[in-house]
């Protein structure tokens, strides 16, 4: 989770007709994919309140099921093995028998990113038209198309379609090599890579002319011809 301030007081809470009052703290977090994510929801009120828990979805609130992967402890939502799915808005609702008090909170899943680059084919004739696709788990904030350690530049043959997605129009031998894919987000970066070859053709060059001595008419022996002996 993000490190945040100490919990502080809502200057609402200062009005003494406030019967409960929540403490402002972690108005959102971050948590990794697979791990434990922790809501904080205190309030301040007497008696002492209690807690509940809503997701909101599209606008429609829906009580969480603290049954199975989450539960509440202190205020406090704990959401157990947290999916990109688990990400968005919470709402907890704190009341005692004089009075209510709400706050949102929000909930942001890193996934950690994996990145590939796929290509029509690794294998080009020259002359032929191929794409690169990077293909990542997560939403970039950048991505960076290197080849042989130099960035490349788009020009009338080399066009960058999208952020992801490379063309070459017509492959010439200077575009054999190594295509890095660069992505990078918040928090970190990955690459992935893909070599191509230009498709080389050996010249096949067949002797049309056979000898064969048997089917010859004439025969040189010795510099004289078997027709004048």
């Amino acid at each position: 989770m993000t490190n945040e301030p100490s919990p502080k007081l809502d200057p609402k809470c200062y009005d003494d007709y406030k019967d409960i009052c929540l403490l402002w703290s972690h108005l959102y977090g971050e948590v990794w994919e697979g791990k434990t994510a922790r809501l904080p929801c205190v309030a301040h009120g007497h008696p002492s309140p209690q807690y509940y828990w809503f997701r909101d979805t599209g606008g429609q609130l829906t009580l969480v099921d603290t049954v199975r992967k989450y539960s509440v402890v202190d205020g406090t939502l704990v959401i157990h093995k947290v999916s990109v799915a688990d990400s968005g808005k919470y709402i907890c609702f704190a009341n005692n028998s004089v009075g209510e008090d709400k706050v949102d909170r929000l909930l942001r899943i890193r996934v950690p990113l994996k990145v590939e680059v796929v290509t029509t084919k690794r294998v080009v004739r020259s002359g032929e038209e191929v794409s690169l696709n990077c293909s990542m788990s997560t939403a970039p904030k950048s991505v960076v198309w290197v080849k042989d350690q130099r960035r490349i530049v788009p020009d009338h043959r080399i066009r960058r379609i999208s952020q992801t997605h490379l063309k070459i129009l017509v492959f010439q031998r200077e575009d054999s090599g190594i295509y890095q894919c660069y992505v990078y987000n918040d928090w970190e970066s990955s690459q992935a890579h893909v070599q191509l070859d230009l498709k080389e053709y050996l010249l096949n060059i067949r002797n049309s002319l056979s000898f064969d001595e048997i089917t010859l008419d004439t025969v040189f022996e010795n510099g004289i011809s078997k027709n004048e002996q």
